[in-house]
């Protein structure tokens, strides 16, 4: 696969190459300093710096030029300044964060892209597929610890070495998404001043990487963007796996009774089907235990929830979901976790917050309200089905479920509503069938009843309505 990206005129060199994956697609970064180049798409304005090209190790050629092998500027100074000499890059990629991380040595300038005025080492990320010039390169970090005390310059107070000189630095990969740096240092007023100098940096802990620290939600419909790289676990799930990976916390308190819905719907998909990150919610006491939550979810149950992330995935359900009944008042945590030995770190959560209490359940005795579910042919053939009223005088409607008989999780909706009167007349199905009554309220659906063991039954894959069950008051 031959290549050579060269430079316009002069001065490019001390390449060095990469490979690892972004949002899942497999590249390799070369990088290399380049003392003659130009903006991409402003072929006037200079670019001196460091710059930097993806290859795509699945093609079977390369051809220059195309825009997915385009060189594209990875620092920031883009200025012709004769002493100026960005060099020595190299490059390293972190798993962890699906992310190539720079860095390099600079000999100053006194432009404002260089503050401070030092010689030091830099150092950026990139973990982008496409560059993009409003949004890219990230601003440059100073990682070497210098002095800044200036040497004489014979070009003029404009130029200045540090005290320390920075120079060959070395970098790899550290923790869920960042790099470690290391070089060597030469203090030029004393030779035998020598030491070899290193520091961290990439993604800083999120600001919500504590449980002490949980974001508080205000509001009862927010979607946020999130990021897990940088953090660390302080906390546990009793689904999936999250050993040993970082997780982040938010804190929501019920403004009255009702349901809260917690979502990552759309972060799996961020990057393309399936090019994101797969996470962990549960749901936690705000004083309890941390490590054993009120609820949990790993990939969400399109059984349990058929509409749950079906507007936002498009790939294999990866995204969590899970709801929790909340008293008025009620502080909960929220912990979005990195499932294990997966990659990315970028998110999306939404919290919804629906005020009302669950649904109770239709008699399956004579105990209250009337008899239970019966039914008996009438006229044409249909089956009338009549039933005693829900337990709670909140609820304001009726769904019927019907299944086959013997399969007694094969209900689905005959029935979405009875203008909440207690009877219904329906056409029976050729094959055995059995049938369920379920009360609901405004929100939510309550009880398909209990089997024989006393389980409540499974709620239908094709459920009317998002499923709560509160106590019945007799």
């Amino acid at each position: 696969m031959p290549f050579d990206w060269g430079s316009p005129d002069w001065d490019s060199g001390y390449p060095d190459i990469a490979y690892g994956t972004i949002h899942k697609q497999p590249r390799f970064l070369v990088v290399w300093s380049d003392g003659n180049n130009h903006k991409p798409g402003t072929p006037s304005f200079p670019w001196t710096g460091i710059w930097g090209s993806f290859v795509d190790p699945t093609k079977a050629d390369y051809t220059p030029g195309i825009p997915e092998n385009s060189p594209f500027p990875i620092s920031l100074i883009h200025s012709h300044m004769g002493t100026f000499q960005p060099y020595k890059p190299r490059v390293t990629h972190n798993r962890s964060a699906e992310t190539f991380f720079v860095a390099w040595h600079e000999v100053p300038v006194n432009i404002p892209e260089n503050d401070p005025v030092c010689t030091h080492i830099r150092a950026t990320w990139v973990d982008y597929l496409t560059y993009d010039p409003l949004a890219h390169p990230y601003p440059n970090a100073v990682i070497s610890d210098d002095t800044c005390t200036c040497l004489p310059q014979p070009s003029g107070p404009q130029f200045c070495d540090s005290e320390e000189d920075p120079r060959s630095p070395d970098i790899a990969p550290f923790g869920s998404g960042g790099a470690v740096v290391v070089w060597h240092e030469d203090w030029e007023l004393d030779p035998t001043d020598q030491e070899v100098a290193g520091n961290l940096f990439g993604f800083g802990p999120p600001p919500n990487d504590a449980m002490a620290n949980a974001e508080l939600i205000m509001g009862t419909d927010v979607t946020l963007e999130c990021m897990v790289l940088g953090g660390t676990q302080d906390g546990g799930a009793s689904c999936g796996n999250t050993l040993d990976e970082p997780d982040i916390w938010y804190e929501f308190t019920a403004p009255a009774h009702g349901v809260l819905r917690v979502s990552t719907c759309g972060t799996n998909d961020m990057f393309g089907p399936d090019a994101g990150m797969d996470t962990v919610l549960s749901l936690h006491e705000a004083n309890g235990d941390q490590l054993h939550p009120l609820a949990c979810n790993d990939d969400v149950d399109l059984s349990q929830n058929p509409d749950a992330c079906m507007e936002t995935d498009t790939g294999t359900q990866y995204d969590s979901y899970v709801n929790w009944a909340l008293s008025a008042g009620q502080t909960v945590l929220i912990r979005l976790a990195r499932y294990s030995e997966t990659i990315s770190g970028h998110c999306m959560i939404h919290f919804n917050f629906v005020e009302g209490g669950g649904a109770g359940r239709v008699p399956a005795q004579e105990l209250w309200n009337g008899p239970p579910l019966r039914m008996e042919q009438a006229l044409g053939g249909q089956l009338n089905l009549y039933w005693g009223p829900s337990c709670l005088n909140s609820d304001i409607d009726y769904e019927v479920y019907e299944g086959v008989l013997g399969d007694w999780t094969s209900h689905t909706p005959n029935l979405c509503g009875t203008n909440n009167v207690t009877e219904a007349l329906i056409d029976p199905r050729p094959e055995s069938t059995y049938y369920l009554v379920v009360p609901r309220n405004a929100a939510f659906e309550g009880s398909y009843g209990t089997n024989s063991y006393g389980d409540e039954r499974p709620r239908s894959f094709a459920a009317c309505a998002d499923q709560i069950i509160a106590e019945c008051v007799p």
